[in-house]
Formats: C-alpha cells, structure tokens, sequence
C-alpha cells in the first residue's frame, strides 16, 4: 500500500490557521459578538447561531436582552477573507476573518413570508 507521507508538509513547518468570526447586525452592521479559533466549523446562510458561543462586546451602555430566545440569530449572508499572517517568518499561517450578517429569528421568519 503505497503511503502519501512524501505530500505532507514536514512537522518543523506547519501553518496554523486562525478564524475569526464575527456576528454582525444585518441592518446596523453593528459588531454582536465574536469568536477565534483554529479552524472552527463556519455557519452557512439560514443556519441558527447563538451568543453563548461568542464573546459579546458591551462596550456601549445599551440593555441587551439576555433571554435564550434573544441570544439566537439566523445568518443571512457572509463574507470571508483570507489573509496570509507574516509571509517572511517561519511561523507563517493563513488567517480567515469571517463576517456573518444576522437577524433575529422573527426576522428571519418575517422575511421568509415575505420572499414567498
């Protein structure tokens, strides 16, 4: 059985890969929350995202419902970039900053009846 060992890149030089995702208002594009990590799985349009996974930034003085219902959103477009982090350095690595457009799941359902 032949072996694809010769295709991998050797272990002294991996690329690692950091994600960032970030949840934005549809209408405001008002930064919700964000999270980072090595690869994380990435939601498509119309899958229900929730807050618990993501650090929410409360630098405004604003109320923010902390009901379970409040804190899920339907995404409704994305944008992904990519961006090669310290291409000179041994320690280079691809660095993905996804951005997800969301609306509330009333939203969500409002606009569905509407595109119907």
């Amino acid at each position: 059985m032949a072996s694809n060992a010769s295709l991998d890149e050797p272990d002294d030089h991996q690329q690692s890969e950091q994600t960032e995702i970030i949840l934005l208002d549809d209408d405001t594009e008002q930064e919700i929350g964000a999270v980072s990590g090595c690869s994380p799985p990435v939601p498509a349009v119309g899958d229900l995202v929730s807050l618990q996974n993501f650090q929410i930034d409360d630098t405004n003085d604003t109320e923010r419902p902390r009901g379970e219902e409040a804190m899920n959103f339907r995404v409704v477009d994305r944008a992904i970039h990519y961006s090669i982090v310290d291409a000179d350095d041994d320690d280079e690595g691809l660095t993905t900053e996804v951005l997800l457009y969301v609306v509330s799941k009333e939203e969500w359902a409002v606009r569905r009846q509407r595109g119907k």
